[in-house]
């Protein structure tokens, strides 16, 4: 497997990907719109085939000067065969970064606690309100878990 930054070359099939992920070209975080194909992004490929992407930018509310980043979509075809590990690895390395999910997305819990990241804030009511933003958002999320929260996990610097 690569991992290597996406290029214009990438545009077009990163782009059916995230719209065939996120339901669209854009995601609402704190009721924020973000078109995810105007953010950097590191893709994976094996065998030709792109594997998985993951698009970020400086941390929103940070100084920028100290290099937290905000993983904005995470995305791997297939799980679970450590193609999101390294993409996470390969942007973070060990710098500080930051990600946030929903309340009901109990496997992106899992796998960033997995891998050091710790729950920071929990914002009530962030998806009602992104909604507003992005009516195509569902109501009911993943494992029929009403989907009204937004967690914001945070894996800090390693110091040596």
């Amino acid at each position: 497997m690569i991992v290597r930054a996406a290029t214009a070359a990438d545009a077009s099939r990163l782009a059916a990907l995230i719209e065939a992920d996120w339901g669209g070209p854009t995601m609402v975080v704190d009721g924020i719109e973000r078109r995810l194909a105007d953010r950097p992004a590191l893709i994976a490929e094996e065998g030709g085939g792109l594997v998985g992407y993951l698009v970020h930018e400086p941390a929103a509310g940070t100084d920028r000067e100290d290099g937290t980043t905000e993983i904005l979509a995470l995305a791997a075809h297939p799980p679970g065969h450590g193609v999101g590990r390294a993409l996470v690895e390969a942007l973070g390395g060990l710098g500080p970064l930051v990600v946030v999910t929903t309340n009901d997305n109990l496997d992106a819990l899992a796998f960033h606690q997995r891998l050091g990241f710790r729950i920071v804030a929990v914002r009530p009511g962030a998806v009602d309100r992104s909604r507003l933003v992005k009516p195509t958002i569902p109501t009911v999320g993943e494992r029929g878990i009403p989907l009204h929260d937004e967690l914001v996990l945070c894996r800090r610097r390693i110091e040596s």
